[in-house]
């Protein structure tokens, strides 16, 4: 078992070893995460209708050139976020919070499980015009700072800024080592032979371990 440090709460919490070292992010991190996602989804609004709207506005304008460079740019920031869900286990927001999604047994990235996790939040919120996922998540919580859906996903949200990756540790402990070369070298190698006393050549007559003559004792 490992010991996992919880936002807003004291002491440390039994977890799996995996998240030893770990620090639990809190509701304000997360909501702050939340705030610039939506801030950016803002902005990006904005670029795309004032690009629209002038294209349209002036007739001598490409506008089709206009629309064609929104949707590419709209689809390179879609494809920007999907890659870092699945590698990384974070958003935009989650990557400029410092904040990570990993899962809860192993610490390894949250990936399809965080991007699950989305789409179970996208679909309560869809459901009940957000408000059946701000009570998810702020009445559901348990000791680890884990709500319904985080739960149901098996994962969990950690802040790389107060305590440890548990991913890049975890991937870094099981790194092989070298312990150097094997003992003999050359033609010992070769022939199967070690650089120890060779018990055959002990056992005749007038050789020592190595297999070199011996010295005969003085008369």
């Amino acid at each position: 078992m490992g010991e996992l440090r919880v936002d807003g709460k004291p002491g440390t919490l039994a977890v799996p070893a995996a998240l030893d070292g770990a620090y639990a992010a809190g509701t304000g991190s997360r909501v702050a995460a939340q705030a610039i996602e939506g801030g950016l989804l803002a902005l990006f609004y904005i670029i795309v209708n004032a690009s629209v709207i002038g294209s349209l506005s002036d007739p001598y304008s490409n506008s089709g050139g206009a629309i064609g460079f929104v949707l590419l740019l709209g689809f390179a920031v879609s494809v920007g976020e999907l890659f870092l869900i699945l590698t990384r286990g974070q958003t935009y927001g989650r990557l400029i919070m410092g904040l990570r999604i990993v899962k809860f047994e192993d610490g390894q990235q949250g990936g399809g499980s965080f991007f699950l996790k989305l789409l179970l939040e996208g679909a309560l919120s869809g459901f009940t015009l957000g408000i059946g996922l701000l009570f998810v998540f702020f009445t559901t919580q348990d000791e680890a700072n884990r709500h319904w859906a985080d739960r149901t996903c098996g994962v969990i949200t950690i802040d790389t800024r107060k305590g440890r990756a548990p991913a890049a540790t975890a991937s870094a402990s099981t790194t092989p080592s070298y312990s150097g070369p094997p003992t003999g070298t050359g033609r010992d190698q070769a022939d199967g032979l070690s650089d120890g006393p060779n018990p055959a050549a002990s056992a005749l007559p007038g050789l020592n371990g190595s297999g070199t003559p011996s010295t005969p004792p003085p008369p």
